[in-house]
């Protein structure tokens, strides 16, 4: 029997490194420009960490001695040497100019061929090209504004679920608020206790 690995869906948030950190509502959240200076500070301090691509930009080019290596120097020298032998060399460039021409040649009867069958084929060739890229275009285009309309839907609907929420978070701030408050003031009630009760203790003690 086939056994099938079960799939869940897990949100993008979910996805990301340290997203459980990150407990910000852009909606209901007011922003300062104390609050823009702060995040832009960290963006560049974050950003002085990061290795530059072009790191060799303030360095010097290195200094190369290539006439120096044994290669290139035998390279140089047998370059500036004449050759002794003219009538082989003349005979091998004849040889090779009498190449060239036949390449030419060759390449000048292609290019009439393909000039005739542009002119007989061309127009239609270029009218089905230009078909194929408007189609594609359309095709990008249509990708690009779903993603779009996808994006405007998610955020309509984060939007939606924060404005929904206000009314609760700002009940539990409050519920928050009052039970801080309210822990204090057991904390301040039952020292004043402590303290009574210490001072009901000492006689006590004194007499025993």
């Amino acid at each position: 029997m086939e056994t099938k690995a079960i799939e869940f869906k897990t949100r993008l948030t979910y996805q990301i490194a340290n997203s459980h950190l990150v407990d910000a509502l852009p909606y209901l959240d007011k922003y300062t420009e104390n609050d823009n200076k702060i995040a832009n500070e960290l963006v560049q301090k974050e950003m002085k960490s990061f290795e530059p691509g072009d790191y060799l930009k303030e360095l010097p080019l290195p200094k190369t001695n290539f006439e120096s290596a044994p290669y290139f120097k035998e390279f140089f020298d047998n370059y500036s040497k004449e050759n002794p032998v003219k009538a082989e060399a003349e005979t091998e460039n004849s040889i090779e100019e009498l190449r060239k021409a036949k390449l030419q040649f060759c390449y000048n009867e292609m290019r009439n061929s393909n000039l005739k069958l542009l002119t007989k084929f061309g127009a239609e060739a270029w009218k089905r090209h230009i078909k194929d890229l408007d189609s594609y275009l359309k095709r990008i285009e249509k990708t690009v504004k779903n993603y779009e309309n996808t994006n405007t839907a998610i955020n309509q609907h984060r939007k939606a679920d924060q404005e929904n929420a206000e009314t609760q978070i700002k009940s539990l701030q409050t519920e928050w608020s009052q039970l801080v408050k309210r822990n204090n003031e057991l904390k301040i009630l039952r020292n004043s206790m402590a303290g009574k009760v210490n001072k009901l203790k000492r006689p006590k003690i004194d007499k025993e």
